[in-house]
């Protein structure tokens, strides 16, 4: 019997919630390291800045927050590190109402 088998329903969707957390970061770090070494190169077609943003929206603003501070990358743009900070806080916020909701915190007697 395979590992994933045995865990409950909640521990599989909890893993898979990780997995896709962990998969976008590491893939948001990677564009943003292409991005900076195609930034060093003169002529050379960049990522686009919305692209970055998609990343970071669908969940893979650690990655691109270690991007730009650990690279050095986009990180002294103020509006591109403002939008990439509010979609970290998104998603915080949404897991903050999702932890209260399941801890009955919203409920009416």
């Amino acid at each position: 019997m395979s590992t994933l088998a045995q865990l409950s329903g909640r521990a599989v969707l909890l893993t898979l919630i990780a997995v896709w957390y962990a998969a976008l970061s590491l893939v948001a770090f990677v564009t943003f390291a292409f991005d900076k070494s195609r930034a060093k190169r003169v002529g050379a077609s960049r990522v686009p800045e919305r692209t970055l943003h998609v990343l970071s929206g669908m969940g893979g603003f650690p990655g691109s927050m270690a991007a730009m501070w650990g690279l050095r990358h986009k990180n002294r743009k103020f509006g591109f590190v403002m939008v990439t900070i509010g979609l970290a806080g998104l998603h915080v916020g949404a897991w903050v109402l999702v932890i209260l909701w399941r801890a009955g915190v919203f409920q009416t007697q």
